[in-house]
């Protein structure tokens, strides 16, 4: 949650920075500010996607039927593939 609020503090600093630089109201500093949200938000970006996964990893192995809920997998079976453009079939195998 941390790194979520952290990227968006970043993109919301860069976006008035930048907005500020187009209606020609920047001061000295609005660059270097723009820079400094863009340079944070670069770095935060992997580190959200990595914490994503392991949290996603996490979820997996200690809570296998959220998972599957969350894939639409209503009858869980083992080895059963992951159809992301099937909607779930009800009463039909």
């Amino acid at each position: 949650m941390m790194l979520a609020s952290l990227l968006t503090a970043a993109f919301l600093v860069a976006g008035v920075c930048a907005w500020r630089i187009r209606q020609r109201v920047d001061g000295p500093a609005t660059k270097m500010v723009l820079k400094s949200g863009i340079y944070t938000a670069a770095v935060v970006i992997p580190l959200q996607i990595l914490a994503g996964d392991l949290h996603g990893l996490n979820t997996l192995e200690h809570q296998p039927a959220k998972v599957a809920a969350m894939e639409a997998v209503w009858e869980t079976q083992r080895g059963r593939r992951f159809h992301a453009d099937r909607p779930p079939r009800r009463g039909r195998p």
